[in-house]
């Protein structure tokens, strides 16, 4: 059985400052690579990117309606769940870089064990991207949280459009998939802990992450002499 420990903050700063030593539920789907940027992810948990990335509005109401959403989920299925305290932190005692905020704990009537349950909220144009399964970044994220904290199955709901609940998309441990998702997150935190960075994307998350790590550019254009073309050919042929 994984030990996990659970740690209270009484900020958000505090909080935000564990999360950057470990690898969160919603760094995994980077790291595994089913969304960009990995590097955007190495550099920030590596300590190198300036300010504080704007999470947008969006993503601050989905945090507003987690409450909200997880009362209708019990209600609507059944199913007893807790919300967790604010600004709390779960995480391998033998991995500390392996951690997550769970949004809740859920139990099903016809188990004793509680599983993860994890919330989402989401515009009405994306109710595709939910049938028949959640989109696989979530997917990951739950496989992960469920790593993190040890419990053997999780749910994910959400709700589409601010009036219509999908779920419980139910899900156990995939031991095989836990296996991978756990070499690589060891794989990523050794490439943090020595320096190495991943291979550099083109996604705007890494465009961002780079921006951050040097916020004295101004990200303008030079146009090099023409000579630099041969030195880049030169530099292709030995690639």
């Amino acid at each position: 059985m994984i030990a996990v420990e659970e740690i209270q903050h009484e900020t958000r700063e505090a909080w935000l400052e564990t999360r950057k030593a470990m690898i969160g539920g919603s760094d995994a789907p980077q790291v595994v690579g089913v969304r960009p940027s990995k590097f955007a992810t190495w550099a920030e948990k590596s300590g190198l990117l300036h300010g504080e990335r704007d999470v947008g509005e969006a993503a601050e109401w989905g945090i507003r309606l987690e409450p909200v959403i997880a009362a209708a989920a019990a209600e609507r299925y059944g199913r007893k769940v807790e919300p967790s305290k604010p600004f709390t932190i779960t995480r391998r005692k033998d991995k500390p870089h392996i951690g997550c905020s769970l949004d809740a704990k859920i139990w099903m009537p016809e188990r004793e064990d509680p599983g993860v349950l994890q919330i989402k909220a989401t515009g009405s144009y994306k109710r595709k991207e939910w049938d028949p399964a959640p989109p696989l970044p979530f997917q990951v994220q739950l496989q992960h949280e469920m790593l993190a904290s040890g419990l053997k199955w999780g749910c994910l709901v959400v709700l589409v459009g601010g009036n219509r609940l999908l779920g419980p998309f139910d899900s156990e441990v995939n031991q095989t998939f836990a296996e991978k998702l756990e070499a690589d997150l060891d794989e990523f935190w050794e490439m943090v802990t020595k320096g190495v960075p991943p291979e550099l994307d083109d996604s705007e998350a890494a465009l961002d992450a780079v921006s951050r790590m040097h916020p004295e550019s101004d990200l303008s254009s030079v146009i090099l002499d023409g000579k630099f073309c041969a030195i880049d050919d030169e530099l292709q042929s030995l690639k």
